[in-house]
Parts: structure tokens; sequence; C-alpha cells
């Protein structure tokens, strides 16, 4: 993960708000990416490299999926974001074990 990178996402985010963003780094072939997920950085080219195919299905799946407010990638690490108490431990293990499983495809890549 490139040092300086953030990602976020937010389920049911409004796309126009994430495109309205200027100092994010765009992906021109990945529409539904560009419009869930605000990624900054310095270097935009190493960040466009780490954002494989794959890396971008994976995250994309998580933010869609996930049983959190926000995923997000910061300092190099994976983040959900619940905004209330949870006390529902099958919501937890589904939102640990998408968080996981995530990981493990952008760790790898997607390989």
């Amino acid at each position: 993960v490139p040092d300086d990178m953030t990602a976020e996402g937010e389920p049911g985010l409004i796309g126009d708000l994430v495109l309205a963003a200027e100092d994010r780094i765009r992906f021109q072939d990945d529409t539904d990416f560009d419009q869930s997920v605000l990624v900054q950085g310095d270097d935009a080219g190493a960040i466009r490299d780490y954002w494989t195919a794959a890396r971008r299905a994976a995250f994309l799946r998580l933010v869609e999926s996930a049983p959190c407010d926000i995923v997000r990638i910061e300092n190099g690490h994976l983040v959900g974001q619940l905004r209330e108490v949870v006390s529902q431990v099958d919501r937890l293990e589904r939102l640990l074990d998408d968080l996981l499983q995530a990981a493990d495809e952008l760790d790898s890549g997607g390989t």
C-alpha cells in the first residue's frame, strides 16, 4: 500500500459528492469505483499501480456489502467503521469476515 494513500467509501454515498473532490485520484476505466471510492495521495502513479482491477473490485465489493458505515484504507490499515453500538454477534462476525477476506485480496492483489 502506498504510504501516503487513503481510500474511503461509504455505502450509499452519492457519487457526485465523491466526484466533486478536487484532489482525488481518478480511474478512467472504472466508473463504479470512481463514483463510490475517494482515493487520495501524493504519488498518483504509484497509487494507480497499486489499485489493480482485482483490488478495486475487492474494495468496492466490501464498500457495497459490508455491514458498516464507512470502509477505508489509511496508514496501510483496512478499517470498517460502525457509528452505533452493535450487540448482534452475527453482524460483527460478518463484518470481521468481510474485512479479513478483503484484506487478503488487497494484500495479494487478487492473485
